[in-house]
């Protein structure tokens, strides 16, 4: 759930490409964005995370099967009727992941790449989940006018200055 993979990532997914470590999986397709440009990369993988028949990568009629399987078991769709959500797709997992760092705090860029978006652009559609961001922004600026108050220093008394105990 916490990935943020899509279907067709999930479904290339190797053993090799999961570092348990680290706690991270790393893509082993060179999957091009729309700038051309790399996602990630990984070493040579092997063994498929969800194999299909006979040990290749599982066909997307076959995932799809499974998914609305583990939806059944996990009552997922009893609880989306109730809340008023209707159905809940694979890809739903993939928006709730970008939710959940946004209202976390995570910059948009970084929220953009973990994604694989070809640009923050596509990201912007959960900016609406962070509004204290702006708050928080904008309170960074509070007192930058303020008057510096001088510190209070207490006077230094020399020798001839310290009192005797004698009444004056």
């Amino acid at each position: 759930m916490f990935t943020g993979l899509r279907r067709s990532e999930v479904l290339g997914l190797t053993w090799g490409q999961v570092d348990r470590a680290r706690g991270v999986v790393i893509l082993n397709r060179a999957r091009v964005t729309k700038t051309n440009t790399t996602r990630r990369y990984s070493p040579d993988a092997t063994g498929y995370v969800f194999p299909g028949k006979g040990g290749k990568a599982m066909k997307k009629g076959a995932f799809r099967s499974a998914y609305e399987v583990a939806v059944r078991r996990a009552d997922l769709s009893v609880a989306c009727k109730r809340s008023g959500v209707g159905s809940f797709t694979f890809h739903d997992l993939r928006h709730a992941f970008g939710s959940f760092l946004v209202q976390r705090g995570v910059p948009l860029q970084a929220v953009s790449d973990l994604l694989g978006h070809s640009s923050t652009k596509m990201t912007q559609r959960y900016a609406r989940l962070a509004p204290d961001n702006h708050r928080v922004a904008v309170a960074a600026l509070d007192g930058i006018f303020a008057v510096p108050v001088a510190p209070v220093v207490a006077p230094v008394r020399t020798n001839s200055e310290q009192p005797t105990g004698k009444a004056v």
